[in-house]
């Protein structure tokens, strides 16, 4: 089955079908027209969540260099130490600045790697199998990704804030760009904690402003459930009843807005210094976390030597080996450090690895379709 470059060809094909055979599968068509339009949505989605992450990272980069650290250091007194500290700060926020932009930059123009067409000896020998949707040999560990139309060599996952897929060509890319996120929203959460330490005033106004933040929407969010109670509890009432609900209701919803305007100033529109801390604080919090706990899986991924994919097929494979008293086995499983290595290559410490360059991706020889059976190991 080929892939569809337009929902059109898609129609096209659907009314074919319609007219010609006597027995239409509506199911089997209606799966077709979902994959496709999830696919094209995807697509433009991509392009969308790119430019938002590099939005976010501008606003991060500029509000800790242009806000917090010229505030951290404003009524310090002028000594050679404190010029010191404050150009070492600077350094080290343009220092992960500049590794989040090199690395995310590679991880979207690098490609992830496809499979070559001239493997017709390694199909005869049994060790790849043939795509369906590419028609080509498809090496182990390479997966078809129907947003991308092509086979990826080492497929981690399609990923929409590269907008493409993450595969052998650009992991490592992806793993430091997730390195350096953690480590710079880290640095920017310390900022602005020792501001607000060292500023108890200051302390004091951001944390009751962002105390008020989620007091409005817990509010917001008890006013909103009244409403729907209200409602619900409206039926079976004569039309007059219906009548002053229906008045009650808009009332509410204005009260609703006006709320809703409670809220956003309190956090955005009112620019003071304690408010502005406050929303900072509050949006790199919600990029570190789920940044760091996407980092602690992936380096899980790489100690054990598996990809998303892998692991999500391993662990079924795993409960099923189980139920039969066997032993899973990883044969892309070589060990911590030579899994390490073959990702950010040979001699290589951790800090190295996560410095700037331009290395290619290692090139290996892939196992055969036997080392690629956990079955033929647990006889």
């Amino acid at each position: 089955m080929s892939d569809h470059n337009h929902l059109s060809d898609l129609f096209k094909e659907i009314w074919h079908a319609a007219r010609t055979h006597r027995y239409f599968n509506y199911g089997y068509w209606l799966e077709r027209l979902v994959h496709t339009c999830f696919e094209e949505i995807s697509r433009y989605t991509g392009v969308f969540l790119t430019a938002c992450a590099w939005i976010i990272i501008v606003l991060l980069s500029s509000a800790a260099i242009f806000f917090v650290i010229p505030l951290l250091f404003e009524n310090m007194e002028y000594s050679i130490i404190n010029i010191i500290i404050k150009v070492f700060a600077i350094f080290i926020g343009l220092f992960s600045i500049f590794n989040i932009v090199f690395n995310y930059t590679l991880a979207i123009i690098t490609p992830p790697g496809t499979p070559c067409n001239d493997n017709d000896n390694d199909v005869e020998g049994g060790n790849y199998e043939i795509c369906k949707q590419c028609d080509i040999p498809r090496p182990p560990r390479a997966h078809h990704c129907r947003i991308c139309k092509s086979c990826i060599l080492q497929m981690d996952h399609h990923c929409p804030f590269v907008n493409g897929c993450v595969g052998q060509g650009n992991y490592r890319y992806f793993l430091t760009f997730i390195f350096w996120v953690s480590i710079g929203t880290f640095y920017l959460l310390l900022l602005c904690v020792i501001t607000m330490t060292l500023k108890t005033d200051l302390l004091s106004q951001t944390l009751s402003r962002i105390t008020s933040f989620f007091n409005n929407i817990l509010l917001l969010f008890g006013f909103l459930t009244n409403s729907i109670s209200s409602a619900a509890a409206s039926t079976g009432k004569d039309d007059d009843d219906l009548d002053d609900l229906i008045i009650d209701m808009g009332r509410e919803g204005y009260g609703i807005w006006n709320m809703i305007l409670a809220i956003l100033p309190t956090s955005i529109f009112q620019f003071d210094q304690e408010q502005r801390l406050a929303f900072l604080t509050l949006i790199t919090m919600s990029v570190f976390l789920p940044v760091f706990s996407l980092g602690l899986f992936h380096v899980y991924l790489v100690n054990s030597g598996q990809t998303t994919i892998e692991w999500a097929q391993n662990t079924v494979l795993r409960s099923k080996l189980l139920e039969t008293g066997k032993n899973f086995y990883n044969p892309y499983d070589k060990g911590p450090s030579e899994n390490f290595a073959f990702i950010f290559g040979e001699n290589h410490s951790l800090l190295s690895a996560m410095l700037p360059s331009f290395r290619p991706a290692k090139s290996v020889v892939m196992p055969s379709r036997l080392d690629y059976d956990p079955y033929a190991y647990n006889e």
